[in-house]
């Protein structure tokens, strides 16, 4: 899976970079479901998708583009990505440093 590359390489990046879950599909894919389209195929992995990014990926995802935002939660989970990011530099800081308060 191209993604899970990604994720792996960029795990410790320095510099943005954007996961991205867009769908292209294959010609046999029109050809076997001509009326489902790509909101079809794209409604098959939004919930892995989010399950992705708040269970493996969180802390590690840096700008993330996809495909029907609509039918996946990944502004919610980003925010709540975010709000742990927060709280495990805060909790970082006060194991590092015994006089942080």
């Amino acid at each position: 899976m191209a993604l899970l590359g990604s994720m792996t390489r960029h795990q410790t990046a320095k510099y943005p970079w954007a996961a991205m879950t867009h769908l292209t599909p294959s010609a046999l894919d029109v050809i076997m479901n001509p009326n489902g389209g790509i909101a079809q195929l794209s409604d098959g992995i939004a919930r892995q998708i989010n399950r992705w990014f708040r269970e493996d990926w969180w802390n590690s995802a840096n700008l993330v583009a996809t495909d029907f935002i609509l039918g996946n939660n990944i502004i919610e989970e980003s925010i709540l990505a975010n709000r742990k990011r927060y709280i495990c530099r805060q909790h970082s800081r006060m194991n590092d440093n015994p006089n942080f308060y």
